[in-house]
């Protein structure tokens, strides 16, 4: 992209520099400069519309372009952030430019002026004042540290972007006007979706204070093994939604998905109180949430390799316990060509921690796992050690809390107009929107704008025709479109209730949920199933990944190893450069390749 704008720039200037001493004999050697900046400026601004355009692109979460090239959300997120710091580099250079002349000619006001048939130079600055504003909270300092402000400021793109359609018009259209269509169109069935109030079946509280909770979805709404979903409580912040891996597999059930939550910041401590409040007295968690998504994934990639290397960091676990569980129930189905060997490397702060792997018990889905799946689990508690934990105490003391099961909640599922939902359903509503934008335009054209200035554009101000296209564009994404979602919408109501008279005839769904708890009590009375034991424990250390991969390495020399990572920054930095130094200067040693895949998820 750098070397695009580059180009762009350098082509630009070498065919209009040499041109501006003929057009302006007169001018003396400083307004010469002075007019070459504004050039300069000029180039900036529109290399940054192309920008604009594709800085929309990645953060369109069901896009049906990410979804034909398979990157996820998650993933083309970083793509938004590398491209918005660039973007806004651009536009301020743009401003610089024009705002740097402007002083030294002594015509500063100009930043105030709103000419109807030229530029507007005002809703540009109202733009790049929004744009600044939101660039100067979006870094990573503040992401960590003040989320919820770098969140908020973020919704000044609806500003810059008005202000930039009212600055150039429906010049827009030519450049930026795809990523921002698509987006619209993904921001608006978002907005469908988390509509509808999903219900809580049930939440377990961990002796870690992690808690799981249990949602409720119908059978046609597919996710798969690395999928994560946005969760929003209005009782506790109608504007807030976080992210959360599922940690349940899509073969665990048909009618519902799990999470795992760990309370890290206020909105998740006042979740988990709720929750352990529920199950404490022993009641059902009576809480409406929001939830958008499933995204993620379009394909189980990890089924690709001999081995898998899986390593996590906390509840970074949740989405490999997925993984986990989806192999086992393939095996169950004896599929061919599957990973035979899974190596999990969990690293956790205290022995509490220990305790959410308690819910995966292979034994329970697969009798006979052992014979076709190698299952090596390493954990690591790196802020105890052995000597500090009393003898005994995770064996007594340590138990989970359920809240009683909500059969009222079966009715409040996850809505299925979700961008990663029916692909035929999406391209319908897409293509309407488009035929809505199109459709609406043109009448506009035709009716008010050809009549006035006949295609001169000196009569109606480039203003107007900027707010035609946005006009269009609601149109176009909330009649159009939103006629075929709501179409999409009943047609998933009635496969609904065709799934509730047959789940009502074979029996209740909470029968579902048995096999989680379950697994809980068979780990407390059968314990040689746990998948920790102190004799893969190890305590006061952080994991020797050098060794870890020098040991994979040499059990599977001569193949490609899967190597899965979700956990602190730090933790992928470390893998990802085990992985680069196996694959380089280790690799001709035993021959064996690791494919390094992030499953962590960043704003």
């Amino acid at each position: 992209m750098l070397l695009f704008a580059a180009w762009m720039l350098i082509i630009y200037l070498v065919k209009t520099f040499p041109s501006l001493a003929e057009q302006y004999p007169e001018a003396s050697t400083a307004e010469l400069w002075q007019k070459r900046v504004k050039k300069i400026g000029l180039r900036l601004g529109w290399i940054g519309e192309i920008c604009l355009g594709l800085l929309f692109l990645p953060v369109s979460r069901g896009s049906i372009l990410l979804r034909l090239i398979d990157i996820p959300f998650e993933h083309a997120a970083k793509y938004h952030v590398w491209l918005g710091h660039f973007t806004m580099t651009l536009f301020t250079l743009h401003g610089i430019c024009f705002i740097g002349p402007w002083y030294f000619e002594g015509r500063l006001d100009k930043i105030f002026h709103w000419d109807p048939h030229r530029i507007a130079i005002l809703p540009g600055v109202i733009a790049l004042a929004g744009g600044l504003l939101m660039w100067s909270t979006s870094f990573q300092y503040t992401r960590t540290r003040a989320f919820e402000l770098f969140y908020y400021t973020h919704h000044l793109y609806i500003v810059f972007v008005v202000g930039m359609v009212l600055h150039v018009g429906d010049f827009v259209v030519g450049v930026a006007f795809a990523g921002i269509f698509l987006f619209a169109f993904d921001r608006f069935l978002r907005f469908c979706q988390s509509r509808k109030e999903v219900g809580v079946l049930s939440a377990t509280l961990l002796p870690c204070g992690t808690y799981e909770v249990v949602l409720p979805k119908t059978a046609d709404l597919a996710y798969n093994e690395l999928s994560f979903v946005f969760l929003n409580v209005p009782s506790i912040n109608r504007l807030q939604w976080h992210p959360f891996s599922v940690s349940s597999s899509p073969e665990d059930s048909p009618h519902h998905m799990r999470l795992l939550i760990k309370p890290l910041g206020t909105w998740t401590r006042k979740l988990g109180e709720a929750v352990s409040k529920a199950a404490i007295s022993r009641c059902p968690l009576k809480l409406n949430a929001g939830v958008e998504g499933p995204y993620g994934h379009e394909s189980s990639y990890f089924l690709e390799y001999e081995a898998l290397l899986l390593v996590a960091g906390g509840v970074g676990v949740s989405p490999f316990v997925a993984v986990i569980r989806d192999l086992l129930h393939r095996y169950k189905r004896n599929e061919p060509g599957l990973p035979h060997d899974v190596t999990l490397v969990w690293a956790v702060k205290t022995h509490k921690e220990l305790r959410i792997l308690d819910s995966l018990q292979p034994i329970l889905t697969y009798p006979d796992y052992a014979l076709h799946l190698k299952l090596n689990v390493k954990a690591y508690v790196t802020k105890e050690s052995l000597e500090d934990l009393e003898i005994g105490e995770d064996e007594v003391t340590l138990t989970h809390l359920e809240t009683m099961y909500d059969s009222t909640a079966e009715q409040r599922t996850i809505s299925h107009l979700v961008g990663s939902g029916n692909i035929l359903w999406i391209s319908a509503a897409i293509a309407a929107s488009i035929f809505g934008y199109i459709l609406f335009t043109g009448l506009v054209g035709v009716f008010y704008l050809f009549p006035k200035d006949h295609n001169s554009h000196s009569v109606v101000p480039w203003w107007i025709r900027g707010l035609i296209v946005l006009a269009g564009m609601v149109v176009g994404v909330c009649v159009f479109g939103g006629s075929v979602i709501c179409i999409w919408y009943l047609f998933g109501c009635t496969s609904k209730k065709k799934a509730r008279r047959e789940r009502d005839e074979s029996g209740s769904s909470e029968a579902l949920l048995n096999g989680s708890h379950e697994e809980f009590e068979s780990c407390n009375n059968f314990r040689v199933q746990k998948l920790i034991q102190r004799s893969n424990t190890v305590y006061g250390v952080r994991p020797d990944l050098q060794d870890i991969f020098d040991s994979c390495a040499k059990r599977f020399s001569g193949s490609n190893i899967g190597v899965l990572v979700c956990g602190p920054e730090g933790m992928q930095s470390s893998v990802a450069e085990q992985c680069r130094a196996f694959n380089t200067v280790l690799h001709h040693r035993h021959q064996t390749g690791f494919s390094y895949h992030s499953v962590s998820f960043d704003l």
